[in-house]
């Protein structure tokens, strides 16, 4: 994710310097509306993980543990509005699932699945915020709802059938540290914690 974040830096960078006429280089154009995508690790939908597969060992009713762990990885597409120089409101889906072996004792019994769909509402505050670079913060908030199954292996003795529960529970990011390079097309990077995770990147368009 290191290189596609800086490769879509320069060719943003690129992009934004703009035609160069006989009058000298034109000045980037401002725009009111972007849209963008990304992905993270470590979101919060990650880290309750652990507790998600309690509650399945409840909903089966049989204590089973987790093994070979494997995330997709959190990925989330937003909208923004400028309502000023400094400011943007918006909105952002999310999405990341994760599966894992259900084991009882050193038995395999079945797969876990999990999928976790976030909604959240957003606010930047853009502490410099320039035609072709912008350093702000994010905070959102929103919900959670996540699907929660389990399928036991075919053909096996198991303790407990094919079953599945939906939960939810209120959300939130808070980005410490955010930038965005590029004027009408660019790339970004966050650092904070949260249903983006503690890392996340990507690329927008202005329009």
């Amino acid at each position: 994710m290191k290189k596609i974040l800086i490769s879509l830096t320069i060719i943003a960078m690129v992009m934004s310097i703009g035609p160069v006429g006989a009058q000298g280089p034109q000045q980037p154009q401002r725009f009111r509306n972007e849209v963008s995508a990304g992905a993270g690790v470590l979101s919060n939908s990650d880290i309750l993980n652990f507790a998600t597969n309690v509650v399945i060992s409840t909903i089966t009713l049989t204590a089973y543990t987790s093994r070979n762990m494997h995330w997709t990885g959190t990925f989330h597409a937003s909208y923004k509005n400028m309502i000023s120089k400094h400011s943007a409101i918006g909105g952002t889906l999310a999405y990341c699932g994760n599966t894992a072996d259900a084991y009882a004792g050193n038995t395999m019994k079945g797969r876990f699945h999990n999928n976790y769909y976030t909604m959240a509402a957003e606010y930047d505050l853009r502490y410099i915020n320039k035609p072709i670079f912008n350093l702000y913060s994010t905070i959102g908030l929103g919900a959670t709802i996540y699907h929660l199954s389990y399928k036991p292996l075919s053909g096996s003795d198991n303790d407990a059938s094919a079953t599945s529960g939906t939960m939810g529970y209120f959300d939130f990011q808070l980005s410490l540290l955010g930038f965005r390079v590029g004027n009408r097309f660019g790339a970004f990077g966050e650092l904070g914690v949260g249903y983006k995770g503690i890392l996340n990147g990507g690329i927008f368009m202005r329009f």
